[in-house]
């Protein structure tokens, strides 16, 4: 009964949350146009790669893995290692800020702070996911992301501009999401806050999760990176209108994996529990097989889906969402074992394999971006994904033991 639960509350914070989100996406560039769209994909993604993975540390599924097998002190051992993350990755932005343009210093830091506040609200997620309770996670998550569409109108109204925009928005919402907790669900919080007791510097918890997460946060540095390097380098290489373009394309990808997410959530307690890589193995299938379905739809479709969500303007964003649509399949089965990696505690092999794929995602966008512009870097995503899995595959078959 409790996975039925989780999963419907699962499903409704992915499916009705992310379709918000979504929808805050496709009125972006409508509202900013496709060269202040350029500039927020390329200061968003920038910072997904430099600062968000610092500030993650990839304590989200150490979390959950802790609290699946009933270790009720982590979570705090976990909020003391991420406000030390928030404090450093401000540094970085200090040093990103002082070296960009003027327009983009404030953009810069709304992001950080959007990044920042979904983190803390992030690991309150993990614990209660880890024990298997998801209500209050997707009843904060979707309000917070419902708040971001109409903050961007009243913004817009207020006469906020260019990539500044979106920026606040984010911000603003993320901000609304820390106050649902801290008032709304207060009472559903404070059995959990009475729990919480001040880790010790000796505390083996805070060494476990340095060392995990240190593991686990490179390796998410990585993964952000080959995610996201096609904006940095398309921005570098081809300027802010093919950017705009691929992000574009790259939003309606990542509105693809909602099915993953969901089943990767519910599962994931449970596969902590066990510990067990053939479970991995076993959702692999199909999670793969509904990925290849949902990935010929958006190859068939992928000029109608641009032109009713983004207008004639975005017609290039086209032939770069039937690439990526190639990559739908892999990611699928690449969240199956990714996670399947990390639970059954082999976070040097996950590192490895992030290390591997973004070494490969390199070289590719480094060849095809000149080559075939947006098109290109949509390209090297979809080698890059196919590769993920095989580096999975490969590591989960020959690792005998834990790291």
């Amino acid at each position: 009964m409790r996975l039925i639960d989780n999963a419907f509350w699962q499903t409704a914070d992915q499916v009705v949350g992310r379709g918000l989100l979504f929808l805050f996406y496709v009125a972006v560039p409508l509202l900013v146009g496709v060269e202040e769209y350029g500039r927020f994909a390329f200061l968003q993604a920038l910072l997904l790669v430099l600062v968000q993975p610092a500030l993650s540390l990839g304590l989200e599924p150490l979390v959950v893995g802790g609290a699946a097998r009933g270790d009720r002190g982590l979570l705090a051992a976990a909020l003391a290692v991420r406000a030390l993350a928030l404090a450093a990755t401000a540094a970085i932005v200090a040093l990103l800020a002082a070296a960009s343009a003027p327009e983009s210093r404030g953009v810069l830091w709304l992001l950080w702070l959007h990044q920042g506040l979904l983190a803390v609200l992030g690991l309150v997620f993990a614990e209660y996911r880890g024990r298997e309770s998801m209500r209050m996670e997707a009843v904060v998550g979707v309000s917070q992301k419902a708040m971001a569409l109409p903050l961007l109108g009243v913004l817009a109204l207020a006469g906020v501009r260019g990539a500044l925009l979106p920026a606040a928005a984010l911000a603003l919402a993320a901000a609304g999401g820390v106050a649902l907790l801290a008032g709304p669900c207060r009472r559903e919080l404070l059995p959990l806050l009475r729990e919480l007791r001040r880790p010790r510097l000796g505390d083996a918890r805070l060494r476990h999760l340095l060392r995990e997460g240190a593991r686990l946060g490179l390796a998410g540095l990585v993964g952000a990176a080959y995610f996201r390097l096609g904006s940095i380098a398309l921005g570098l290489l081809a300027g802010r209108e093919a950017v705009g373009a691929y992000a574009a394309a790259f939003r309606i990808l990542e509105a693809t994996q909602v099915v993953p997410t969901v089943a990767m959530n519910v599962a994931l307690p449970r596969l902590a529990r066990a510990s067990e890589r053939a479970a991995a193995l076993r959702l692999m299938l199909p999670l793969a097989a509904v990925g290849a379905a949902v990935s010929a739809a958006l190859y068939l479709a992928s000029a109608q889906v641009i032109a009713a969500l983004y207008g004639a303007a975005f017609a290039p964003a086209a032939p770069v969402l039937r690439v990526l649509a190639l990559a739908v399949a892999p990611i699928y089965a690449g969240f199956a074992l990714t996670q399947g990696l990390m639970v059954t505690r082999r976070s040097g092999a996950y590192l490895r394999v992030a290390l591997a794929s973004v070494a490969l995602n390199l070289a590719l966008n480094a060849v095809a971006i000149p080559l075939w512009g947006a098109s290109g870097a949509a390209l090297a995503t979809v080698v890059t994904e196919l590769a993920v899995v095989g580096l999975c595959l490969r590591a989960l078959a020959t690792e005998g033991e834990a790291d």
